[in-house]
């Protein structure tokens, strides 16, 4: 990746971290999906971070994955609130990061299983286990966001969504839940500079998945949408023919086609990342899945892909960004300047109340 490149992905990670994606629009890769779509193995099979399968906390709220090319290996995770949280919550999250901040190897799945209960602790929201309470929320806004640098890595960055779905399950989500993750979802996509990555199951009929209708709606022209086929490995005998037209043909995703992943089978969940992704390569390479395109097919490629789409993203944004940015700051100094200088002294504020007095109306008898 060129230097110019990395800076302009850190300095747009550093826009997210100050929460102006919510007056501006940023550049994002944006994995999106129904529930049990295999959004989580997706992302898993991304960042080769192991994620802990069952939990319910990875759906609970945006997930942001950073990756940094650094001389040292690094993690930090934090918590970005979507509003200006109260003075409790300040002194929860600043904690939180400064405890979460370590220099070695990558997490374990016990390790991030505490991290993301902590974290849905600090924004109030239910966990799995834990009894329905009216002081809880089953979804938050805030993002929880984990940076992993190291000299192996390159720049990359993306957030995972809480997964739609239609049905509340009792104790758990409700209808209103329901709404509040789709406006959720529905933000992501309507953002003009994010690419989709609408994660779809091969094994279902794409008609049935709520995911593709919003993508379809949100970007018409489908030149940012990133169709993501999971699950091959439970395709019916004698349906591959379907899925290969749909890859190779490009199907309703048609700007940016589709690509196929194959994630961990119940077998093989506690499989290492290399492991998994040979055993990815050899389902690839036999019967009629050999036949798909190879840039199509599979994680790494899958990766190369993401990465071109983000710097392409990025290089075309940018500057139209920064135009965003210093127009908002100049509406906003303006409103400043209308206000006048501070009043901070009780003299100030007499001061600049004396012009208006004789407009107030005098009450009581005039005549004494």
């Amino acid at each position: 990746m060129l230097i110019e490149d990395a800076k302009r992905l850190e300095q747009i990670d550093r826009l997210y971290e100050l929460r102006l994606d919510q007056y501006i629009s940023l550049p994002v890769l944006a994995v999106v999906g129904d529930q049990s779509s295999g959004k989580s193995s997706v992302l898993e099979g991304l960042t080769s971070l192991p994620l802990p399968r069952d939990s319910g906390l990875c759906t609970r709220f945006p997930t942001q994955i950073v990756f940094k090319r650094s001389r040292t290996k690094r993690i930090e995770v934090s918590i970005i609130p979507s509003t200006e949280p109260g003075e409790r919550k300040k002194v929860q999250i600043l904690d939180f990061s400064n405890r979460h901040r370590q220099d070695g190897a990558l997490f374990d799945s016990s390790d991030l299983l505490s991290v993301l209960r902590e974290a849905a602790e600090i924004m109030e929201v239910l966990s799995a286990g834990q009894s329905p309470e009216d002081t809880l929320n089953s979804f938050s806004n805030d993002i929880l966001k984990i940076e992993m640098a190291g000299p192996e890595h390159e720049h990359f960055s993306v957030i995972d969504l809480p997964g739609l779905f239609r049905k509340p399950t009792p104790g758990q989500t409700t209808k209103e839940d329901m709404s509040l993750v789709r406006q959720m979802v529905a933000s992501y996509l309507n953002n003009s500079r994010a690419i989709i990555l609408a994660v779809v199951p091969a094994n279902v009929d794409l008609a049935t998945q709520e995911i593709v209708q919003m993508a379809e709606d949100a970007d018409p022209e489908r030149t940012r949408t990133l169709g993501v086929l999971t699950k091959p490995d439970l395709v019916d005998h004698g349906a591959e023919s379907t899925i290969i037209d749909l890859v190779k043909t490009e199907g309703s995703i048609q700007g940016l086609g589709y690509t196929l992943v194959c994630n961990r089978s119940q077998s093989h969940l506690g499989a290492f990342t290399v492991e998994r992704n040979l055993n990815e390569t050899g389902f690839f390479n036999a019967g009629l899945w050999s036949t798909f395109p190879r840039n199509r097919v599979g994680i790494n490629a899958f990766k190369k892909r993401l990465n071109d789409l983000l710097i392409g993203v990025a290089r075309n944004t940018f500057a139209d960004v920064m135009c965003d940015l210093e127009d908002r700051m100049r509406k906003a100094q303006l409103k400043l300047d209308s206000i006048g200088l501070p009043r901070n002294s009780s003299a100030d504020q007499r001061l600049f109340l004396l012009p208006d007095f004789d407009s107030f109306p005098i009450t009581g008898n005039e005549s004494h």
